[in-house]
This record gives structure tokens, sequence and C-alpha cells, in this order.
């Protein structure tokens, strides 16, 4: 889930397109393990498809 979303909304937020890989790369120097179940979990909140929110419990 968490590459689905750095996919989604990381090139929006750095305001240049994703250039191919990159998320790939950048969850391999920042481990998400610990984001999902049963030590964790990752929320994405969407409103109409958007996404409204996030929020990253360890």
């Amino acid at each position: 889930m968490l590459h689905a979303y750095l996919a989604e909304n990381g090139p929006p937020l750095a305001r240049r397109p994703e250039q191919p890989g990159e998320v790939t790369t950048t969850l391999a120097g920042s481990p998400s393990h610990d984001l999902t179940p049963p030590t964790g979990l990752l929320l994405l909140a969407r409103r109409d498809g958007v996404l409204a929110g996030r929020a990253g419990l360890r």
C-alpha cells in the first residue's frame, strides 16, 4: 500500500515526474515493515476519490 501511495502522490508533492524505480529506491532506504499488522498500521483517507489524509501508527 505504501508503494502505491508514494507512486500516486510523490510526483505531485515533489513537483516533478517520478523517475523509474524512484519509489522502490526510496522505500529501500526507509523500511516500513513496522507500518503493517500486528505492530503497526498505515491508514489512507480519501474523499470523492482524492487523498484527504494519511496516518502511520507504529
